[in-house]
């Protein structure tokens, strides 16, 4: 981000400033955003795989004691 200077000498000035403050909150508002929505993808990806992962670990113990219970 860029960190700009203003001479405010005139009300022209005041309200060039202005706009400039106002834009530049606007980009760290979407580059926050942009941030908080990778995170949330991010955080939706893990627990999906985790989710996966835990299924097929509990199918292959379903599986196992099926197997076991079969040999008896």
């Amino acid at each position: 981000m860029s960190h700009r200077k203003y001479h405010i000498s005139t009300l022209t000035d005041l309200r060039v400033a202005k706009e400039g403050f106002r834009y530049e909150a606007k980009l760290r508002e979407q580059f926050l955003m942009t941030g908080v929505t990778q995170f949330r993808s991010s955080v939706r990806e893990a627990a999906k795989n985790t989710l996966k992962e835990t299924a097929q670990r509990m199918v292959y113990l379903v599986v196992l004691n099926l197997l076991k219970s079969w040999k008896k």
